[in-house]
């Protein structure tokens, strides 16, 4: 029987890998005031980013 603490790590790791894979999909989705293309410079990561709109908010 799998214990609950290991299914509880397994599914953060899926969370986290969904994540970064939507972040690193992103110009796919697409943004309708930008031209399209297949590529676009990675800034950072879904962490990184969370981490500075989380301090942009906090900061004022």
């Amino acid at each position: 029987m799998i214990s609950e603490r290991f299914k509880s790590q397994a599914c953060t790791k899926r969370k986290r890998s969904g994540s970064q894979l939507g972040w690193v999909l992103r110009p796919f989705i697409g943004n309708p005031d930008m031209a399209f293309s297949w590529s676009r410079p990675r800034d950072s990561n879904i962490f990184l980013a969370l981490i500075d709109i989380f301090i942009s908010l906090t900061s004022r």
